[in-house]
């Protein structure tokens, strides 16, 4: 059984971006050997914005300090066009203004590059890993809650919510034509009333 959110060969499709190059062949080898992801690189913000633009990531992990942009314009540029892909900061810069930045402009998360090579990358596998689970769980909550709008507002029997109070909060056609009231005038009135 494969994860809907995996690819094929049954791995998290992830893209890798740092501008030392052998540090992201380390860090490719090391995810794809013990968690059997599916790792892509780019060196560059600009190469990852072009990589997106044409495959689809399960997350991406980015440094923060690279040459002409910064791990955070890409973390901006991914909010705008792919608001649903975890973005984790990936950084020896261990200052917490960073982090502060980042978590504030939407990063699911920040690890520091620096410690034994086992706890960074046991602590990145765990937040890639978390952060996809999260991500797919919201987006079925979303689908599930739209679904479940879209049931109950096109439905033939008559459906409405109550506040605590006794005032109705919302109604669907078929209960407003039950009724002869509006939404607008059912708000208004109680389930007394």
């Amino acid at each position: 059984m494969t994860d809907s959110n995996a690819d094929a060969s049954g791995g998290f499709r992830v893209l890798l971006v740092d501008d030392d190059e052998a540090f992201l062949e380390i860090s490719k080898q090391i995810l794809q050997q013990e968690n059997n992801y599916q790792i892509d690189t780019a060196t560059s913000v600009d190469q990852a914005t072009q990589k997106l633009q044409t495959k689809t990531y399960h997350a991406v992990v980015s440094d923060y300090e690279m040459p002409k942009k910064t791990g955070l314009d890409l973390l901006t540029h991914i909010k705008k066009t792919h608001p649903n892909t975890p973005f984790i900061l990936f950084t020896g810069k261990g200052r917490e203004d960073i982090a502060i930045k980042a978590l504030n402009l939407g990063a699911d998360h920040y690890i520091n590059k620096h410690g034994t090579p086992k706890t960074v990358y046991g602590e990145l596998t765990h937040t890639i890993t978390h952060s996809i689970k999260s991500a797919k769980a919201k987006e079925e909550l979303k689908n599930n809650e739209e679904l479940q709008r879209a049931i109950v507002a096109n439905s033939p029997i008559g459906i409405a919510t109550q506040a605590v109070g006794g005032n109705f909060l919302s109604a669907n056609e078929a209960f407003c034509r039950i009724l002869g009231y509006t939404v607008n005038e059912l708000k208004k009135m109680s389930f007394k009333d």
